[in-house]
């Protein structure tokens, strides 16, 4: 297997990977999009630096990747996969950096679709929206908020002892602030 190692911070790493399918492919039939950065689920804090990361990774990113992947896929007539979530066509609260990054994504690709079909670009993209995923971590949320969590999303919040989910999903919140 053939695999490109690197980070979506770095916005010239796809021109290296879409370099890599060419060579190594010859070629790109489908571009799927699917990472993203870090992020806490809790009240939106103010932190703007961190809007601006989540925002390079979860959507400038999947730009660049596509913008360098383009060429390729116009030879072949392919397909742009998006992989993205529900948050990014409803807004939900404790999500605000998360949203604004999904939301992006669906306003950017969406648009980019018409303006392929207005061109005459056989060129498909497809928007794959996620809802929730039920995990041990989202279902103890909301014990978090009850508790008065400072950051209900952040299970390694530094004012508070390592969590145990275990107790948190029996009702018994186990960090306070």
């Amino acid at each position: 297997a053939r695999f490109v190692s690197g980070s979506m911070e770095d916005t010239a790493f796809a021109q290296r990977v879409v370099r890599e399918a060419q060579l190594a492919l010859g070629g790109l039939d489908m571009l799927i999009l699917n990472h993203v950065g870090a992020s806490y689920f809790g009240f939106f804090d103010g932190d703007v630096e961190h809007v601006r990361k989540l925002l390079e990774i979860n959507f400038l990113s999947y730009v660049a990747m596509a913008t360098s992947a383009l060429p390729m896929l116009k030879e072949s007539e392919g397909s742009i996969v998006v992989v993205s979530s529900m948050a990014g066509k409803v807004g939900f609260p404790f999500t605000v950096p998360y949203s604004a990054t999904k939301f992006a994504l669906d306003g950017f690709f969406s648009s980019l679709r018409q303006e392929f079909t207005i061109q005459s670009i056989n060129v498909s993209i497809t928007l794959c929206i996620l809802g929730f995923i039920d995990t041990g971590e989202s279902r103890a949320v909301p014990a978090l908020l009850r508790a008065g969590h400072p950051h209900p999303g952040s299970f390694s919040c530094p004012l508070c002892p390592p969590l145990s989910l275990s107790p948190l999903l029996q009702g018994d919140p186990t960090c306070l602030p």
